[in-house]
């Protein structure tokens, strides 16, 4: 079989600060994450909370999405079903009213035929998170405002990279008339 994938709790210096509120977050969405059996959202298959630092075991991936569209394995004629899993990948994890927060193609891992997005991220609410281009505007000032609309805003910014016509910039609405322009203007709302 398969050899699995060691995730361990690692915070950037800089967090000090907010170091345990955000290791016990590590370890509360991994054993959410853990419970969740869905073939679009990663399985965990054992949490240590006894070691120092916590960690967490999950499958070795197939693939990132980033490496399947530089290797030209996904592109704009063959995404959807890649988009789709992901949709039902965020679909389950919001019906547990947990929100992604760090939505990109480098955190949509595949295995096999099948993408799967995790739960787990070391964004703490009421942190910065550093906006890259797939991150909601609102959740740039503070992560507690991350919300279903935040996840679709990045769900967006993942559809732009298949389909769009301009290049996009970063917390902004995209604006294009194509035939997924108002796809993609509902999912990247300035307003959430």
């Amino acid at each position: 079989g398969k050899s699995n994938s060691k995730k361990t709790f690692d915070i950037d210096p800089r967090m000090k600060g907010i170091e345990e509120q955000a290791r016990k977050r590590f370890v509360k969405e991994a054993k959410y994450q853990q419970q969740i059996e869905h073939p679009n959202i990663v399985k965990i298959i054992d949490v240590d909370t006894d070691k120092e630092p916590p960690f967490y075991t999950m499958p070795v991936a197939d693939a990132s999405l980033e490496e399947d569209i530089a290797n030209g394995i996904v592109n704009s004629s063959n995404f959807l079903k890649c988009f789709y899993d992901i949709m039902a990948g965020l679909e389950e994890i919001h019906s547990y009213s947990i929100y992604h927060r760090d939505l990109k193609p480098g955190n949509v891992l595949r295995f096999g035929k099948e993408y799967a997005i995790g739960v787990t991220s070391l964004t703490t609410p009421g942190m910065h998170k550093t906006s890259d281009s797939y991150t909601a505007p609102e959740i740039t000032q503070d992560l507690r405002k991350a919300s279903i609309q935040s996840d679709i805003y990045s769900l967006g910014c993942i559809l732009h990279d298949f389909v769009g016509q301009t290049c996009r910039i970063p917390c902004n609405e995209i604006s294009e008339s194509s035939e997924y322009g108002d796809v993609l203007l509902g999912a990247t709302r300035m307003d959430p």
